[in-house]
């Protein structure tokens, strides 16, 4: 994960005081450029704050941006692990499933790769395929794109090699992502976007989520590069489920909501921890366990593109959680900021559940 280090870094840090959203966005948000857009969604129960700023003259002023939407980026494969615990719960697939059963050709070396190792990032596939780095070298404002069905097959039947074996490291793959979508898609004979609107946006009435930028456009924050420039949308292809969702935070903290739900079987079976990788971090489907060093355990992801960054952590136990989406580049200096805004106002959070 881009980020992963830093985040298990943060909590060895003990902040001084609580400090509000306006505080915390004034002081890391001060290295990001002008016309910097920030939506923050703060969940406590069933009850929701929204915070909303664009910065103008190095200055944060207070905006209603609580249904735009954002390039969400890699929170996507939160939602892909949604999809692979309805299946498993609706009994159409099983976590130890081999992915080839699902898919329409042969992958190279016939490996046991499973549909849980996918979600996890256990199965031993490199972050991205071999045959895509030219693109994103002949087009890297949009690095993915042209990524499509058949090259995803060309590499999968002719390239591909697993870095260790299977189940056997933690290793973030986009790549194992975006193959764990394509075969649950494949399973369904149906689009992963047709998935995602039907499994979890309709009934959850995630009016402003999809992978379609023409269907948000009207209220699509720009992305911008690290210098400040407008920049183009990314576009994923075959590999949308590993980071191509658009989101607002009213959006995600219907997610969140619904993930506090203790009788829901999919969510129940999402947040489950499938693999210990040390004493501060376990690994759910599609979620990222930590362990905070005051004893709370969250459930995180971030994600980021070209013109986005964002994160994502809820504490299921307590009923709280945060979800902050930014048009700030994922390549920018101080993309880290972002994670740190998410888990400042989690302490805060967690320090209010024990008064």
């Amino acid at each position: 994960m881009k980020r992963i280090i830093f985040i298990l870094s943060l909590f060895a840090i003990e902040f001084n005081h609580a400090q509000t959203p306006p505080e915390l966005i004034q002081k890391y948000g001060k290295a990001f450029p002008e016309y910097t857009e920030v939506a923050i969604a703060i969940i406590e129960g069933d009850q929701v704050s929204y915070y909303g700023f664009i910065k103008k003259d190095s200055i944060f002023e207070a905006k209603k941006n609580n249904t735009a939407v954002f390039e969400i980026g890699s929170i996507t494969k939160v939602f892909t692990s949604t999809l692979l615990a309805h299946q498993v719960v609706n009994k159409k697939m099983q976590l130890k499933e081999l992915v080839k059963k699902s898919l329409p050709f042969r992958l190279k070396g016939n490996p046991k790769i499973t549909l849980e190792s996918l979600s996890n990032h256990t199965s031993g596939l490199p972050r991205l395929p071999d045959n895509i780095f030219s693109m994103m070298v002949n087009n890297p404002d949009n690095p993915y794109k042209g990524y499509d069905e058949a090259k995803l097959k060309e590499y999968c039947t002719q390239q591909l090699s697993l870095k260790t074996a299977v189940g056997e490291r933690y290793d973030y793959s986009n790549l194992g992502a975006g193959l764990l979508g394509y075969a649950i898609a494949k399973k369904n004979n149906q689009s992963y976007e047709e998935l995602l609107q039907e499994i979890i946006f309709t009934p959850l009435k995630m009016t402003q989520s999809t992978t379609r930028q023409s269907l948000v456009q009207e209220q699509l924050v720009r992305g911008l590069d690290p210098a400040g420039k407008v920049t183009i949308n990314w576009e994923l292809e075959v590999l949308a489920p590993a980071g191509n969702v658009l989101s607002s935070v009213q959006d995600l903290s219907k997610f969140i909501i619904a993930n506090f739900d203790a009788t829901n079987p999919v969510f129940q079976l999402q947040q489950t921890k499938t693999k210990n990788i040390n004493k501060q971090m376990d690994l759910a489907l599609g979620w990222h366990i930590i362990h905070t060093k005051s004893g709370h355990q969250l459930h995180w992801h971030n994600g980021g593109t070209g013109g986005y960054t964002s994160s994502m952590a809820i504490d299921v136990s307590n009923q709280k959680g945060v979800v902050l989406l930014s048009n700030v580049s994922a390549f920018h200096p101080k993309t880290g900021n972002i994670d740190t805004i998410v888990f400042e106002l989690m302490k805060t959070l967690a320090k209010q559940s024990q008064k």
